[in-house]
């Protein structure tokens, strides 16, 4: 072949590979774009139904002939109906699936074939390639396609990469030498080479010299290692340089590796170990280590290249290490020059700090424009060390200190130069003196004088210091600003000198107001700045020298014409003065006296300015209107704050209307609560009475908000009842109450409010206030203390109301109470009495008018204080506390004959809100007709009436309307039972009662067990006979024609609660289907059916009759013996579970009933495992060792076997049945009654009454047991009753103990499949 041909058959080949690739990338793109669409449709596809086409046609085959092959209710049809859409709703899902399915599976057929056409392109373009590539070697080359030859080297893998070499080097060379191509084929472990045989057999030789090459692993000294492989040595690199035939990997954390010739090997290692080194250590603190190691390691890298010794830098651990350690390695000289090197480099950079006290004033001169000075002064002082160090020295101001801190090396001289420059900027400052009066001129307004001054000036300090009388100007950098800022300064002080005039101190206020209001202000604004110094009571005049002088001669004038003094006056006396605006007796004596008056309620003065001798007749005739005389009476009366309202009225109309009244009296409340009475002595003394009566009775509204407990006790008629004894108005608003009367029975009626269980009763004592004080002043010794610790009742002090709070149980409240009144009568002797009132003087001497009178009659003030029962007295004058006593026992002495209490007895609960009638319309009626006081509480009725006669024709009326209201109401108590029968299914036989006899019947809740019947007398009184006539006959059933009674053996409890079912939901809807009251006795063991419709009666007896039929053939309960009983449940239930699963019944074990097996299922399998279970019993009984006959209750026999497997690991493995080892005293009990088979339960059109039994009617009390384990068959579970606690205990015990098991009930209940609830707990002894 020529050489010209080789480029064409190449440039053909090459156009045929590119057009294969272009081919099959084609056919690639196709397919990604079918499987994007598969993709796209399996996610929009649905989910696959987990049922088939076919069953869902089976599953509607079904259901529509449950539907119509027999006649079920409505409900039930309705439900199959529902279930049927719903498979068709499924059916049409299945068949949406199917032609999805289907699609997808097209789709993925297509891609299927496009991936064959696409693997045999691949087939084509791997020739072509081949073909290519073996022209491409051929013109390489430089031979003809026919004179390449081929050769296969077998070659260890693992020399591999020795031939390749780093990154196909040694490989790259070795064909560019040998002008061949090497292919590696790993799978064959051999180097096909192509080319001309000559170059073949010269590369052939490179080859086997490379298969002679091995690689040693020699073990290094560890600090060798650690020394060759350090940053910056090049041992290693100089050995390999020595040895280039030898490939030598040292690693610290694995063994030196030396590939090449044996004897290039031998010598490589002589190399290694012929390096010597030393080791040294040198402990530094954190920051010599970081001289040492420089920034970004420059200085350690810098040693380790000029020294060629390793440096490593090793820090101490733990969060709080300051040292680390260096170690130095390498050979002795290296060491040496590099420790050496590093030691001075340490005493070089040794820091230091030096400080410098300065001035206050410097310090604000370097600090000022953001540190400008210290900035300059810092630069100054590295500029000046630059020779010796740069860049090292920092200078920084802390408090009055300035801190140099550098190295050791440069501060001598950065001392120097700090110190040097300190002095001079020290000396620059310029201090200036001023008079503190000159100070607020100077900085203006806002600081707006000192602004201007700076203004253009920024680089210059000026400070003003106050208490040193000086102003500070200074400038770091720039002196000829300061030098035009100290004139400035100096030509403003020139101008502001300032001269003080000394005032009297006690005057020094009013006088400087008096000459602000004078023309003299004006006069001396005009020529001088006046300003005052209160602490010196100085009046300070700024100005030039002149002006000064001129006004210091009007100043002097003003103080000779203005004559002041002041008049000593208390408090309450300021307000007397100054009330009336205008028209006030301040403004009246001014007038008369031609001076000014001013009053200071902070010195309680009143301050006289004029004429000396105008001044002193205004003086005179002040003290004689304040302090009284000359026909002129002053009464003062101290109240607390809570009165001062009752005095004063709504915009003060009770003051205006008492002093109408009492003509020429003046009343004044003042600010220490007392009330002043100015006026002619008569009308001052009944002005003083009156005043009195209000203080006794004051009215008010207290609103509170209720709390759970109390928003109860407000709803009971016990509350109710002693809130109407008491002469308060109660509105009650959601969570609110809103209480309205006098102050003290206001108070008493929210403490009994509040008096709810778990809350604390709390009430008060009221004083007059100068009795108030006196007591609280004696309160801080141990008297109060006493008591509180004896009562266990919480004692405190209302000042604003002048009572005692007391708080605690209510019992305690009242002990303290005696005990605090027995203190008070000590205490205040005759200023403090208390008066024993009963019950019935309480409601008419507690009425305000009552009160009113007695206190107005005395000059007393007093309350009832129905805790005690008494009559509180107290006042500042013990006559008129003596007074008050005797009116009290001369008015109320006869007392007995205005009251009349009627006892209403069992008919309180109902006739007291008959008489109260809708919304207290009948009692408020009552109370206008018979024209006295008509009190109702929870139990009673009282009247109320001074007039003896009056009382008479009340207690005849109220009699007569009392036995009017009992003839049409009676109540008949009945039992629960009876009650439950007689009101029928939500109240349907009540109602129909009270059709009948047209009255309406009742239930009381409280007490229960009462039924009230109202209507009209004769209505009544015929319900009241039918009732009890009802009675008569449910006392004795037999006797009734009206009444079916069934009777239940001890061993079918199950069937009443079966009958009952859960809630009750089963024996109600059979009532309501058969219209019929029915009645269930579960501890009678009856069941009672009550009509007087004989047809429904006997529908419901045959209804009944069903259900038993039905249930008795589906459920049987079967005794067994104690000690068969763990037998038959085996370990954990597991025999238990066996028997179900065999016979497809349900098991549990009964606690009631006298205990036993409850088998519930199918009639049919429930007649095979019984059988099954009394043959059992049976064989058990008949292999006893004694042979004792079986119990006289008899077992069945010739029935089936049952199968009861043991548990896998007993009987050594066997699945024979078990059967239980002999025992003595084994008795076997059966049922009464016969176990015939019976007819499977027919479908009912009831389905309440034929739903199966839940778990919830199981009954069982037990809980679930874990899961089994494995344990030996002679471990039985024993399972004993707990008695005081509803669910029962067992545990795991020997079969020794078994015995011992005491006759307890057992309680194991199996729901289906599902574990025996039984729980493992230890057994009580």
């Amino acid at each position: 072949m020529t050489e010209t041909s080789i480029p064409k058959k190449l440039e053909a080949a090459e156009q045929s590979l590119a057009d294969a690739t272009e081919q099959r990338q084609q056919v690639l793109e196709k397919i990604k774009d079918m499987q994007k669409e598969v993709d796209n449709l399996v996610k929009r596809g649905a989910k696959r139904p987990r049922e088939k086409l076919s069953d869902l046609d089976d599953r509607l085959k079904k259901l529509e002939r449950e539907r119509t092959i027999v006649s079920i209710p409505l409900k039930q049809e309705k439900e199959i109906l529902w279930q049927m859409s719903r498979v068709e709703k499924l059916k049409k899902q299945v068949q949406e699936f199917e032609t999805f399915d289907a699609e997808v599976k097209e789709k993925k057929a297509q891609v299927s074939n496009l991936r064959e056409d696409l693997k045999k392109l691949g087939e084509r373009v791997s020739e072509l390639r081949t073909e290519v590539s073996m022209m491409k070697k051929a013109n390489q080359l430089g031979c003809t396609v026919e004179e390449l030859l081929g050769m296969k080297v077998d070659f260890p893998e693992d020399k591999l990469g020795m031939l390749i070499g780093k990154k196909g080097h040694n490989m790259k060379q070795l064909q560019e030498k040998g002008n061949v191509t090497i292919d590696v084929v790993r799978k064959e472990g051999a180097l096909h080479i192509i080319g001309s045989l000559q170059s073949i057999d010269a590369t052939a030789v490179t080859i086997d010299r490379v298969l002679a090459v091995e690689e040693q692993t020699i073990e290094l000294p560890k600090p060798l290692v650690s020394f060759i492989t350090s940053k910056g040595i090049t041992v290693i690199s100089e050995i390999r340089a020595r040895n280039p035939d030898v490939d030598i990997e040292v690693s610290r954390t694995k063994d030196c590796r030396i590939k090449g010739v044996p004897d290039d090997i031998l010598t490589a290692k002589h190399d290694l170990m012929s390096v010597e080194i030393v080791e040294e250590e040198l402990r530094v603190t954190s920051y010599e280590t970081a001289i040492v190691v420089g920034k970004q390691g420059a200085t350690i890298n810098d040693l380790v290249q000029r020294h060629q010794a390793a440096v490593e830098v090793s820090r101490d651990a733990g969060d709080g290490a300051t040292e680390a350690t260096i170690v130095i390695r390498g050979s002795v000289s290296s060491v040496k020059d590099a420790m050496e090197e590093i030691e001075d480099l340490l005493a070089q950079h040794k820091e230091e700090t030096h400080n410098i006290p300065i001035d206050p004033l410097l310090k604000d001169l370097l600090l000022m424009n953001k540190g400008a000075g210290i900035q300059a002064l810092q630069k100054l002082v590295n500029d000046g060390c630059r020779d010796i160090l740069p860049g090292n020295v920092n200078v920084t101001i802390e408090q009055l200190t300035a801190k140099i801190k550098g190295k050791s090396i440069v501060m001598p001289k950065a001392m120097e130069i700090v110190s040097d420059e300190l002095r001079l900027r020290e000396a620059s400052i310029v201090r200036l003196p001023i008079h503190p009066a000159a100070v607020p001129a100077l900085i203006g307004k806002g600081g707006a004088g000192i602004k201007k001054i700076k203004e253009g000036n920024e680089n210059v300090m000026v400070e003003v210091d106050r208490s040193a009388g000086q102003v500070v100007v200074g400038s770091y950098d720039k002196p000829e600003e300061a030098e035009k800022v100290v004139k400035e300064l100096q030509a403003f002080l020139n101008d502001h000198k300032v001269k003080a005039v000394e005032l009297n101190p006690q005057l020094f206020q009013a006088q400087f107001r008096l000459l602000l209001r004078s023309s003299y202000w004006k006069e001396l604004n005009e020529l001088v700045s006046v300003s005052r110094d209160d602490q010196l009571f100085l009046l300070q005049l700024r100005g030039s020298e002149e002006n000064i002088e001129k006004a210091s001669v009007i100043l002097a004038k003003f103080l000779e014409e203005n004559f002041q003094d002041e008049i000593t006056v208390s408090a309450n006396d300021i307000g007397v003065l100054l009330r009336g605006g205008k028209n006030s007796k301040i403004e009246q004596f001014a007038k008369a006296h031609e001076v000014r008056l001013n009053t200071d309620t902070g010195k309680l003065v009143v301050t006289a300015t004029g004429k000396k001798e105008n001044v002193e007749a205004a003086k005179k005739a002040i003290n004689s209107y304040l302090h009284g005389g000359e026909g002129v009476k002053v009464v003062k009366i101290v109240i607390d704050d809570s009165s001062v309202g009752v005095i004063v009225g709504k915009g003060g109309s009770t003051k205006a209307a008492i002093e109408t009244k009492f003509p020429g009296v003046s009343l004044s409340v003042l600010a220490d609560q007392t009330v002043a009475i100015r006026g002619p002595e008569l009308e001052v003394t009944n002005c003083h009475k009156h005043i009195v009566r209000l203080l006794t009775l004051p009215y008010m509204t207290e609103k509170e908000a209720l709390d759970e407990q109390s928003l109860k006790m407000s709803k009971k008629s016990e509350f109710r009842g002693q809130l109407k004894s008491i002469p308060v108005q109660a509105t009650f608003e959601e969570s609110q109450v809103t209480l309205r009367g006098c102050r003290a029975d206001v108070y008493h009626a929210l403490a009994l409010l509040k008096n709810a269980p778990g809350n604390v009763y709390e009430n008060r004592v009221f004083l007059e206030l100068s009795c108030f004080r006196t007591f609280d002043n004696a309160s801080r010794g141990a008297h109060l203390a006493r008591i509180q610790s004896a009562t266990r009742t919480k004692i405190s002090v209302d000042a604003t109301t002048s009572s005692i709070i007391l708080a605690g149980k209510k019992e305690n409240v009242i002990a303290a109470k005696t005990q605090l009144f027995q203190f008070l009568e000590f205490l205040l002797a005759s200023k403090f009495a208390r008066e024993s009132l009963p019950g019935r003087a309480q409601q008419l001497v507690g009425q305000p008018t009552q009160l009113g009178n007695l206190a107005e009659g005395s000059g007393a003030f007093m309350y009832v204080d129905r805790d005690i029962g008494c009559l509180v007295i107290t006042s500042a004058d013990s006559s008129s506390v003596k007074k008050a006593q005797e009116l009290v026992r001369e008015k109320f002495s006869s007392l007995d004959s205005t009251i009349y209490k009627l006892d209403l007895g069992v008919d309180a609960e109902w006739l007291v809100p008959k008489l109260i009638g809708k919304s207290g319309a009948r009692i408020k009626a009552l109370r206008k007709s018979l024209e006295c006081s008509v009190e109702v509480d929870d139990s009673s009725v009282t009247l109320v009436s001074l007039d003896p006669e009056k009382l008479e024709k009340a207690k005849a009326a109220l009699d007569a309307v009392v036995a009017e209201e009992r003839s049409q109401c009676v109540v008949v108590e009945l039992t629960e039972e009876n009650m439950a029968a007689f009101l029928g299914h939500k109240g349907s036989l009540v109602k129909e009662f009270e059709k009948q006899h047209d009255v309406k019947a009742q239930a009381t809740r409280k007490p229960r067990g009462q039924l009230r019947i109202t209507g009209e007398a004769g209505a009544v009184a015929k319900a009241k006979d039918a009732l009890e006539e009802w009675l008569r006959k449910r006392e004795s059933p037999e006797a009734s024609d009206n009444v079916v009674i069934f009777n239940f053996e001890s061993a079918e409890g199950f069937l009443l609660r079966r009958l009952i079912g859960k809630n009750g939901n089963r024996i109600n809807a059979l009532r309501t289907r058969c219209m019929c009251q029915i009645e269930i006795d579960v501890e009678k063991r009856t069941l009672k059916i009550s009509s007087e419709d004989e047809e429904k009666r006997e529908a419901a007896k045959k209804i009944v009759e069903d259900l038993l039929e039905e249930e008795r053939g589906q459920n049987v309960v079967l005794h067994l013996s104690q000690s068969d009983m763990p037998a038959f449940i085996g370990p954990k239930g597991s025999n238990v579970r066996e028997f179900e699963k065999t016979h497809g019944v349900r098991v549990q074990v009964l606690k009631t009933d006298g205990g036993g097996l409850h088998i519930n299922g199918d009639s049919d399998a429930v007649v095979k495992a019984t059988s099954a279970l009394e043959e059992w019993k049976a064989r058990g009984t008949n292999s006893s060792s004694s042979n004792e006959a079986s119990s006289s209750d008899g077992s069945s026999e010739g029935d089936e076997a049952p199968t009861i497997s043991a548990p896998p690991d007993s009987n050594n493995g066997s699945s024979e049945p078990m059967v239980d080892a002999p025992r003595k005293n084994t008795k076997v009990y059966q049922m009464s009654g016969t176990h015939k088979p019976m007819k499977a339960p027919q479908k009912t059109d009831f389905p309440e009454l034929s739903a199966p039994l839940k778990k919830e009617d199981a009954g069982a009390n037990g809980k679930k047991v874990p899961p089994e384990t494995s344990k030996p068959m002679h471990s039985w579970a024993s399972i004993v009753q707990n008695p005081s606690k509803e669910s029962t205990t067992c545990s795991s015990l020997e079969e020794s103990s078994v015995a011992n098991v005491g006759d307890g009930e057992v309680s194991v209940a199996t729901l289906g499949s599902e574990t025996p609830l039984i729980e493992e707990t230890p057994v009580n002894e």
